[in-house]
């Protein structure tokens, strides 16, 4: 049984609409891991800051 031109398209829209998935869920996992670090270093700062004697 042979494949039709409408199945191998499908196919081919499966497999790209995966491979999108996939970079999406990279995508979001970057950008969570850059956010956690945004806040490592916003408390970081904020504690450095509020460490500081400026009064000397």
């Amino acid at each position: 049984m042979t494949r039709t031109s409408s199945s191998k398209q499908l196919d081919a829209l499966g497999r790209e609409n995966k491979a999108l998935q996939d970079r999406l869920a990279s995508l979001e996992s970057q950008v969570r891991t850059r956010d956690a670090e945004i806040d490592r270093l916003g408390k970081q700062l904020k504690d450095s800051v509020s460490t500081k004697d400026y009064a000397t």
